[in-house]
């Protein structure tokens, strides 16, 4: 009898680190199990290696950026694009971020933490840049509303105004 007491504890004990523990930061890959840039650290060392070694990545040289960066290293897939556009520009592309802002989204590109661009999306791995910019859909009924969820001012109907309509329609 202890021992079932002991193990259904131990049951107990272990359903619940489970529910509770945090599992941490899941990163994201593409469909060639390629790690993606999820920074504006990673980003910007993207940015600076893909110019660097001309469209191709570096696994070192882009850890060594990140080492030594100072941006911020928390995921925010908003901040991805425009910061290795920045990085790319800073590093002596002539047209500008916005040109290139416009080159990477019109593509679908997303930078590796290596300092690549990949195209590769798949069902299991899609493009970041749609889970970044979506809005969710209104599913209601009724759609969105702005202020209060009723009329402003009740409206009051008089019997004069109120109508039946029979089984004749």
């Amino acid at each position: 009898m202890r021992k079932l007491a002991a193990l259904a504890l131990i049951a107990i004990v272990g359903g619940a680190w489970y529910v509770i523990h945090d599992v941490g930061h899941v990163p994201i890959f593409d469909a060639r199990l390629q790690r993606l840039a999820e920074s504006p650290a990673e980003a910007y060392c993207a940015g600076q290696t893909f110019w660097e070694h001309q469209g191709r990545g570096d696994a070192q040289s882009a850890a060594d950026c990140r080492k030594d960066s100072k941006r911020d290293a928390e995921p925010d897939l908003t901040a991805v694009l425009p910061a290795f556009c920045l990085a790319v520009t800073d590093a002596g592309y002539q047209n500008g971020v916005e040109a290139c802002l416009g080159i990477v989204e019109g593509q679908k590109l997303w930078p590796t933490r290596d300092g690549d661009l990949t195209n590769a999306w798949s069902e299991t791995a899609p493009y970041p840049g749609d889970l970044a910019f979506v809005v969710p859909a209104d599913d209601s009924r009724t759609g969105s509303r702005d202020g209060f969820s009723r009329d402003d001012e009740p409206t009051t109907t008089t019997a004069e105004e109120t109508t039946t309509t029979g089984a004749d329609g």
